[in-house]
């Protein structure tokens, strides 16, 4: 496995293994939430980061964590879950000089991010507090952040439970 990257994905043949007999994407994202700290995945990877920070001294820094449990295969472009298009994700944190730590995030169709940057930046993630959600496309993105100048930003992309 990739380094940084940390436990068995979960697939509609880990469903099937398990005795589900046409697992659909949804129990496949549901599966997926459920298994998010197995086999210590998550304390794995805040290990991983927090190497990596000692690594690179007392600079300010983001540790980040992402978890997809959508099962998609991408992270950040994903197909939507009601048809054949695309949509983005956007993970954003700030850790300023001055004030307090925030993330941002949000999905938006295919694209659209690089026009839209600058506003984003002044706008939303400025202004931003240390948790963040968006649902769109039928996914959902929460975020948040901690305190101080080296800080862990964590964001989960998953299909929502009904």
């Amino acid at each position: 496995m990739a380094s940084g990257v940390f436990g068995t994905p979960i697939t509609v043949e880990t469903l099937q293994a398990i005795g589900l007999t046409a697992p659909t994407q949804k129990d496949v994202a549901d599966y997926a939430m459920k298994m998010m700290n197995a086999g210590g995945k998550d304390t794995n990877a805040q290990n991983f980061v927090d190497n990596l920070k000692k690594k690179c001294g007392d600079a300010y820094s983001t540790e980040c964590l992402i978890y997809n449990a959508t099962a998609g295969a991408v992270v950040y472009r994903s197909k939507v879950p009601s048809g054949g298009d695309l949509c983005d994700w956007l993970f954003s944190w700030s850790i300023p000089l001055i004030g307090d730590n925030g993330v941002y995030t949000e999905i938006r169709e295919e694209g659209h991010f690089p026009k839209y940057w600058n506003y984003i930046y002044h706008n939303k993630l400025e202004k931003s507090g240390r948790c963040s959600s968006d649902k769109q496309y039928g996914y959902v993105s929460s975020t948040e952040i901690g305190e101080g100048t080296t800080a862990t930003a964590c964001a989960i992309f998953r299909l929502p439970y009904y």
